[in-house]
């Protein structure tokens, strides 16, 4: 079996997106909806920006457009975990353990001496962040 290292379509090729990068931000989709279903979300914001976002445009005109949304969005997942079984099958489905090794270098430049900046916890537990001028 023909197993492809892109989500769905296993055997065929990667899924092709239907619109680009470039589309999407001239669009000014949000990046949450940036996905392989952005070709029904932004006919779909754009019937709700056209009809001022009335309840009447959520519940009946731009309904066909929502349903498109939702259908593409399941469609996708359910090709995703499609995949992720074939892959399972032919043991080429690792987990990676996390590491923590990736944030070392963040967490050094964020609590070095040097930054201006105390970094300590209150008594509930939770991050603060005050400048070297405050606590002396």
């Amino acid at each position: 079996a023909v197993v492809s290292t892109q989500s769905g379509h296993y055997g065929r090729g990667p899924k092709k997106m239907w619109i680009s990068q470039e589309e999407m931000h001239r669009q000014k989709v949000p990046l949450y909806y940036r996905d392989y279903c952005a070709h029904w979300f932004i006919p779909w914001r754009n019937c709700l920006v056209d009809h001022n976002f009335s309840t009447k445009a959520y519940n009946n005109i731009c309904m066909q457009w929502k349903e498109g949304w939702d259908t593409c969005q399941v469609r996708d997942h359910l090709d995703r975990v499609a995949e992720k079984k074939c892959l399972k099958k032919n043991g080429l489905w690792k987990k990676v353990p996390f590491s923590s090794e990736i944030f070392d270098d963040k967490v050094d430049r964020l609590m070095a001496k040097d930054n201006g900046f105390i970094f300590g916890y209150d008594r509930r537990g939770r991050p603060v962040h005050k400048q070297a001028e405050e606590v002396a």
